[in-house]
């Protein structure tokens, strides 16, 4: 009996010295470190949703002056390649930056664009997807989540990138069809 109440005195002292030196290690180490690691996440927290932002407004903008420029026969090779290019990486930027995971599925797109018709079809299109995109539910309120507006959000945006890039290799080649009827 006497051994059994000197194991049970000595897990008890064991278990003290424990949680005590837990207890103390928390409430002496955090103290100067954690307003620090609470001042570097919510700088890091800012820093993601200015980023966040900034890549969700440029890649409307320049979606909006693609469509306007393409409509008004003042887009050029050039400027489509450096506006699908800007497209391109605030999109791939936006999706980093969503911490949605990979729920995304592959749309298909032309990566063969060749006639007016095809840039004039791809150019809509990437603006629709833009639009799409940026108008989906999911970014109005992170209190609700719905899977299949964040599945729709991501494959809006994967298809954003692929075909922004389709569309930046074909840049050279662009015509619309006012260039076409001055041929």
């Amino acid at each position: 009996m006497s051994k059994l109440r000197q194991f049970s005195l000595l897990s008890l002292l064991l278990f003290l010295c424990v949680s005590g030196s837990i207890t103390i290690a928390n409430s002496i180490s955090p103290l100067p470190q954690s307003p620090n690691k609470r001042l570097e996440r919510e700088r890091e927290r800012i820093y993601v949703r200015e980023q966040f932002s900034k890549n969700f407004r440029d890649l409307q903008l320049t979606g909006k002056a693609l469509l306007r420029d393409h409509e008004a026969a003042k887009l050029t090779p050039g400027n489509l390649a450096k506006g699908a290019k800007t497209i391109n990486k605030c999109a791939r930027t936006l999706r980093a930056l969503i911490a949605l995971g990979d729920m995304a599925s592959e749309s298909p797109i032309n990566r063969e664009i060749d006639t007016a018709r095809e840039f004039d079809d791809a150019i809509r299109k990437l603006a629709s997807l833009i639009w799409d995109f940026a108008h989906n539910p999911v970014h109005q309120s992170n209190k609700v989540f719905d899977t299949d507006l964040a599945e729709r959000a991501q494959t809006d945006l994967l298809t954003i990138i692929n075909l922004s890039k389709a569309l930046e290799n074909k840049s050279r080649g662009y015509v619309s069809d006012s260039h076409q009827g001055n041929k």
